[in-house]
């Protein structure tokens, strides 16, 4: 989970810590709202994004497995991001 700054919301060792990290900061707020990562998605926190509901879910790449699981769910859009991604120095 991070920000336009290059700089992490939330850091933690794993994607998912850090992803529960960011809700818990506003459960409320994030309920429709736009989830973006800046690594792959991995099937892990997969699994916690199909808990709630998102309008779009970012990623620069998913796991397959990933993308099956998100599959489960409707009416969200995943948006692929690795054509859009640059480094900034």
């Amino acid at each position: 989970v991070g920000s336009f700054s290059n700089k992490p919301l939330s850091p933690k060792k794993t994607q998912k810590d850090s992803y529960l990290k960011a809700l818990a900061g506003d459960p409320l707020s994030a309920f429709g709202g736009i989830v973006a990562f800046n690594q792959k998605l991995t099937s892990e926190t997969a699994k916690m994004l199909i808990k709630n509901f998102y309008e779009v879910i970012a990623a620069p790449g998913f796991e397959k497995d990933a993308i099956k699981i998100l599959q489960t769910k409707k009416n969200f859009f995943v948006k692929n991001l690795s054509k859009y991604l640059f480094q900034i120095y």
